[in-house]
């Protein structure tokens, strides 16, 4: 076995030598212009491939820098028009709050006479199908206050129109729900 590889190994060096004794001797023998000008042309026509292959490889990179580039932008602006909207949804639902918190005080003057009140005069804390949620200071210690607030034992002493009880209970258990969600975030 090793004398197998010996010889293979010496095969090797042998078609090496040659190979570059046929090198040498064709750098060495004498060029005539036609050959000259063909191995111009060959080196032009391979810098001009290799000039085409760099220039296709940096307008790659370009087009790829301006598709990134793009892309941020789209994303910032995505973010900015979503923190335009945030901005608004506060504005409204401030405004949503003020106008709850003066129905409310209303409402619960008259539930405190024990006056009946009917089921569509309560002033659920709902604006655009979402929860208002008082904001304004210490959002934890607010949102306390609504969980009372909201509790159904706060309710259950409260007088309703005759057949909606049933009604303002489930609602009622509805927000407290949902309140004692937004509230278990702040813990």
């Amino acid at each position: 076995r090793d004398k197998l590889e010996e010889e293979e190994r010496e095969r090797r060096r042998v078609m090496r030598e040659r190979a570059e004794a046929r090198e040498r001797a064709e750098r060495e023998r004498p060029v005539t212009d036609k050959e000259r000008k063909e191995r111009e042309k060959e080196e032009w026509l391979r810098s001009e491939k290799e000039r085409k292959a760099r220039e296709a490889s940096e307008r790659q990179a370009r087009e790829e820098e301006e598709k990134q580039r793009e892309a941020k932008q789209r994303r910032e602006e995505a973010m900015r028009e979503e923190r335009e909207r945030d901005k608004q949804r506060r504005i409204a639902d401030t405004a949503a709050l003020k106008d709850h918190e003066e129905r409310y005080a209303l409402f619960e003057v008259r539930a405190r006479a024990k006056d009946p009140v009917p089921f569509d005069q309560i002033p659920w804390p709902f604006s655009n199908g979402r929860l208002l949620l008082p904001t304004s200071g210490d959002t934890r210690k607010s949102i306390k206050v609504w969980s009372r607030r909201w509790h159904p034992d706060t309710w259950a002493k409260y007088e309703f129109v005759e057949g909606d009880r049933t009604l303002v209970m489930d609602k009622v258990l509805e927000v407290s729900k949902e309140v004692n969600s937004a509230l278990a975030t702040y813990r």
